[in-house]
């Protein structure tokens, strides 16, 4: 199926166009490879292990194939993150049975803000994906992550479906959408159980 997504591309993804001044150009693209990494869980006791893997979870040779992986940058001085998380986290519970992997990265360097961000992801909302450190926000540059909160949606074979930046509502419209089109089919809601006869 081709990639979906609801909105273009951020004008920094098109090759075309130049970034807005003082910006990057963004690495991502609609088709082209995610980059791989593995960065340390906050919450390894929920998570069921110490490190995230995008390679364990998506590509060619996942070890735990995925059909999808939704990530989620954030921090703790993003406002917009943290009204969004709730959402994020939503999406997470309703298709984590449907073969797709969630993970938030926390792109704090102080490790006050890394533990705001672990009290609400893991202590508060009881996140049900994984929970990442990214200290430096090293993977957070490899994703182009300026402005926060970005949101990528990664197909099964490792290639970004979706993705975009700043907080918008239409932007959990879209990630749901892009997530249907990928995940497995929900399972049919069970037939109501015939009423005994008097």
């Amino acid at each position: 199926a081709p990639p979906v997504f609801a909105d273009p591309p951020p004008p920094a993804a098109t090759p075309s166009s130049p970034p807005p001044p003082g910006r990057r150009p963004s690495p991502l693209a609609v088709g082209r490879l995610a980059p791989r990494f593995i960065l340390q869980t906050l919450n390894p006791e929920a998570y069921g292990a110490v490190t995230f893997s995008t390679r364990r979870n998506v590509g060619p040779d996942a070890a735990e194939p995925k059909r999808a992986l939704l990530l989620s940058f954030a921090a703790s001085h993003c406002a917009p993150c943290r009204q969004e998380l709730p959402e994020i986290a939503a999406l997470a519970a309703r298709f984590g049975g449907r073969g797709v992997a969630t993970a938030v990265v926390v792109v704090d360097d102080e490790p006050a803000g890394v533990e705001a961000m672990r009290a609400l992801l893991v202590d508060g909302l009881r996140f049900p994906g994984a929970v990442l450190k990214d200290a430096f926000s090293l993977v957070g540059r490899r994703y182009g992550a300026e402005v926060l909160p970005l949101n990528v949606v990664v197909d099964g074979e490792g290639r970004v479906a979706w993705f975009a930046s700043g907080y918008a509502p239409e932007h959990l419209t879209a990630i749901e959408v892009a997530l249907a089109e990928l995940a497995s089919p929900a399972a049919p809601s069970p037939e109501p159980a015939p009423s005994p006869e008097r």
